[in-house]
């Protein structure tokens, strides 16, 4: 959990600055899907936030409710609907939005699920504690604290994932956990972000219980509502 401050430090700084000079990306496309199903997938390993794994207090409802302030939006929550996102966080996005290719992936798909879920044995189960928010340039998110080391499975995974020659096309090398709870639709006041970012600069959330049922592995959308997800199975 220590090893995370200096980067949540830094990384709230930083984004802080491109906040500030209104520098936000608006998702157009995702706005135009409406309750259709999004056809831009990515091949990710994320989970998925279910409600009697997780331990969550007032002060997250307070920032629900105070999000819901907000017009313009996408939302990420548990109970979601069409016109919604589900509460999720991605251990690694093996292959990006931009960098999709169906057809360089297929007849491998269980070579990553054997990696990915043999690497993931190896933690689970878990807990993930949250805490403070960040503003980004295309929304909100919370932060997580894992009780396990997430970063060394990531790297053994992309190392092995390297070693088997299965491609691996991150769009960022992600070190952080963080669960986004609203993504940009519309152009907005970006003090409206900076504001909710200062009044949940330390609050804690409540935790989550990951466990092996908790993840997904497979294709992916920007929602990652049930019925637009399609996972890779064991065969």
């Amino acid at each position: 959990m220590n090893n995370l401050i200096g980067i949540y430090n830094e990384l709230k700084e930083r984004n802080r600055k491109i906040v500030m000079e209104g520098k936000l990306k608006i998702d157009d496309v995702l706005f135009q899907v409406g309750e259709d199903i999004d056809t831009r997938y990515c091949l990710a390993v994320s989970a998925i936030f279910q409600k009697k794994k997780s331990k969550i207090n007032k002060y997250y409802f307070d920032l629900l409710n105070d999000i819901e302030n907000i017009k313009g939006v996408h939302y990420y929550i548990e109970n979601n609907n069409k016109l919604e996102g589900t509460a999720h966080f991605t251990l690694l996005q093996i292959i990006g939005f931009d960098q999709f290719n169906i057809n360089e992936i297929k007849g491998r798909e269980q070579e990553y699920v054997e990696i990915i879920k043999d690497e993931l044995s190896k933690i689970v189960p878990f807990r993930i504690h949250f805490m403070n928010v960040v503003a980004f340039s295309s929304g909100l998110a919370i932060l997580g604290y894992p009780t396990v080391n997430i970063n060394t499975v990531r790297d053994n995974i992309r190392k092995r994932l390297n070693d088997n020659n299965l491609p691996l096309k991150e769009p960022y090398y992600n070190n952080i956990i963080h669960s986004t709870i609203l993504r940009l639709i519309e152009n907005i006041d970006h003090n409206q972000l900076i504001n909710i970012m200062d009044k949940y600069n330390k609050s804690y959330f409540g935790f989550i219980e990951v466990n092996m049922d908790s993840f997904f592995i497979g294709y992916g959308t920007w929602k990652l509502n049930e019925y637009e997800i399609i996972e890779i199975k064991n065969k």
